[in-house]
């Protein structure tokens, strides 16, 4: 599991994440990609990101929620996640389309818990998702 958090300054909302494993991971070197936006995308080596903000200031990053006992990691989340993560950044002008984004793909394309941060230059948002069983 991971720490996320946010801090608010005056000019910015500067959001974070450290990286607490027990295991090192290689991840790629930041790359500038485009969906409906550009965007800089932290790649995992397996597909999607961990981290990313666009061009209209939209960032998430997130961390592992698979500590609940009813709900045990699946075969290949973390990839399944870390896509839909890639398509908020990539596909979102505002706050509200990312959450958007979220909410349908976590209700329909995945089932199992996560946490994360989406923000722009004036708010963050913190969300932590339980699937229904």
């Amino acid at each position: 599991m991971c720490t996320i958090g946010v801090v608010f300054s005056r000019k910015a909302t500067y959001i974070f994440k450290n990286r607490d494993l027990t295991k090192p991971m290689k991840t790629g070197l930041p790359e500038i990609r485009a969906g409906k936006c550009k965007y800089i995308a932290f790649p995992r080596p397996t597909g999607g990101i961990w981290f990313g903000v666009n061009e209209y200031g939209i960032a998430l990053t997130a961390s592992d929620a698979h500590v609940i006992k009813k709900y045990p990691p699946q075969r290949n989340a973390g990839d399944k996640i870390t896509a839909i993560y890639e398509d908020i950044i990539a596909n979102s002008f505002t706050l509200e389309e990312a959450e958007k984004i979220m909410i349908y793909s976590f209700r329909k394309k995945i089932k199992v818990p996560d946490m994360l941060i989406i923000s722009n230059s004036k708010t963050a948002s913190a969300y932590e998702y339980t699937p229904e069983k």
